[in-house]
């Protein structure tokens, strides 16, 4: 048994395919998913109303914390999965990922991310391949986690923060955390330059929030700048891919340096480029 929270804005697109291999997981194994439509202008609640042991969940409130929130109100049972509306697991994993939690002393389990870059710009593609070449992406988390019922207990509701994965990875010591290599999700990234940015700004933001608010974690990896000439040190065919990455993250820094000296209040800057169904 386990229960799963998926909040979702406007992801009748592309909700189907989460959907549909976690619900089939649930019938396996006794779920109880719970889909939060927050905000929604769309057919988010209609497209997941089809799917077996889901329940949905409507509130007018644009907030992915509040639809967390509110979602955690109607499930009881551990352990609990927590997953963005458009990313892909296969049945077979979200299974492996469950089972895992039951055998494993990790308080926070996560799949490793895998990426689509098929339908990415060619700077898109170069940063994120040379992104994922880095020390620090197999120990990343975001998008899908779960949580013992022990790890839940580490905090009370969802702060109001901008990435709900950033601070729950933050309460964690590094051998709380599994992330095993052979369970994973697929996630399509900005497929395109500009919303690229915005994506990587939102992110870079959110973390300064949670480092103001909460104090960083010594434990959560980063990459710096000594990854990048390491990696091009072994792998000189990736100089160009590593100008990318580098030039998005200088860009992105003065992107965020920019809107603080502005008063720019932190806002969701949405990916639209890969919300396709498909």
């Amino acid at each position: 048994m386990f229960s799963a929270i998926v909040p979702a804005y406007n992801e009748a697109r592309v909700i189907g395919r989460c959907l549909e291999t976690l619900s089939a997981a649930a019938v396996k194994l006794g779920g109880d998913i719970v889909v939060v439509c927050n905000g929604c202008s769309d057919d988010t609640a209609s497209v997941a109303s089809h799917y077996p042991r889901v329940r949905v969940l409507v509130t007018d409130i644009p907030s992915k914390v509040q639809a967390l929130n509110l979602g955690e109100s109607e499930v009881s049972s551990f352990p609990r999965l927590y997953f963005d509306a458009d990313l892909q697991m296969t049945t077979d994993a979200i299974v492996a990922l469950v089972e895992r939690m039951s055998c494993t002393s990790a308080l926070l389990v996560a799949p490793k991310m895998t990426m689509d870059l098929s339908r990415c710009s060619w700077v898109s593609r170069q940063y994120h391949q040379f992104w994922s070449a880095l020390p620090a992406y197999a120990k990343r988390m975001g998008g899908v986690y779960g949580l013992t019922e022990q790890g839940r207990g580490y905090f009370d509701q969802f702060p109001e923060v901008t990435g709900d994965d950033a601070y729950v990875r933050s309460l964690f010591s590094a051998d709380q955390v599994d992330i095993p290599a052979d369970i994973e999700f697929l996630c399509e990234p900005p497929t395109n330059l500009r919303d690229l940015l915005q994506v990587r700004t939102r992110i870079v933001r959110g973390g300064n929030q949670l480092e103001a608010q909460y104090g960083a974690s010594p434990e959560v990896p980063t990459n710096g700048l000594g990854d990048v000439i390491a990696r091009v040190a072994r792998h000189p065919s990736e100089l160009l891919a590593a100008a990318c990455f580098v030039s998005v993250t200088l860009w992105v820094k003065y992107r965020v340096n920019r809107q603080r000296g502005r008063g720019h209040a932190l806002t969701w800057e949405r990916d639209h480029s890969s919300r396709v169904s498909g």
